[in-house]
């Protein structure tokens, strides 16, 4: 098993994750889950919209987007949009 023992692993780590295509990472997230939950069937690297999202959203590869730097548009920013769902 692949464990980082420091922080320069971490980010070789992230750097390898980051050159991934979509198909790739679509791939190594399924490998993921499929070890956190061996019990669930994921058929030809599909993964729903909220295992995407949740994978995402605790990926610390993405902690760089809670940095207020990183909020660089407004309210004012485009225009809005209406959707009818």
């Amino acid at each position: 098993m692949l464990h980082t023992t420091n922080q320069q692993s971490f980010e070789e780590v992230k750097h390898l994750v980051f050159q991934l295509s979509q198909k790739d990472l679509l791939t190594l997230l399924t490998e993921i889950q499929m070890r956190l939950h061996p019990k669930v069937s994921y058929e030809s690297n599909e993964l729903d919209e909220q295992t995407w999202l949740h994978a995402i959203a605790t990926n610390p590869s993405f902690a760089f987007l809670h940095d207020p730097e990183e909020d660089i548009y407004t309210l004012e920013d485009g225009k809005s949009v209406s959707y009818e769902g």
